[in-house]
């Protein structure tokens, strides 16, 4: 009897650790973002060396920010609103690995939408541009994102 309840508690134990490793353990947060990433080889506009953001007018301020998981080197790139944010058209981030390829995303011009990127276990690059509804652009976001920094 004890062989059948003892039997019975480690199948138990293996269901639920297999359970657990196939459920999605990703981050809370939900992407509103469009999802459609362009990836690309090394190009002419391709740099691993950020420049200035542009300065934007106070009436159309808003931020954004990117960090990398220590882990598995995903890079979330959210945008963080502002002043601006109900002039804001359209939100796009661009990330320059240093494998040489670049991921293009758009983001959902609202405080608090984020996208997924899948980065490189080096240095990798940033951008997020903001498109007013005016027709401006602007570079908001520049920074190199290292690996568990």
């Amino acid at each position: 009897m004890k062989k059948i309840i003892l039997s019975f508690l480690v199948l138990v134990i293996f269901a639920l650790i297999f359970a657990c490793g196939c459920t999605d353990s990703g981050s809370s947060s939900t992407s509103a973002g469009t999802t459609t990433a362009t990836e690309s080889a090394q190009g002419s506009g391709f740099s691993l060396s950020p420049t200035a953001t542009d300065e934007i007018p106070s009436d159309y301020q808003v931020g954004a920010k990117a960090y990398k998981d220590p882990i598995s080197a995903m890079i979330n790139v959210e945008f963080t609103g502002g002043k601006g944010l109900y002039m804001t058209e359209s939100v796009s981030t661009t990330v320059y690995l240093s494998d040489g390829s670049t991921v293009t995303e758009s983001i959902e011009p609202q405080m608090g939408s984020d996208v997924e990127i899948q980065g490189t276990k080096g240095e990798d690059r940033v951008t997020v541009t903001a498109t007013m509804q005016n027709g401006q652009s602007y570079k908001i976001f520049d920074e190199i994102i290292g690996y568990r920094d």
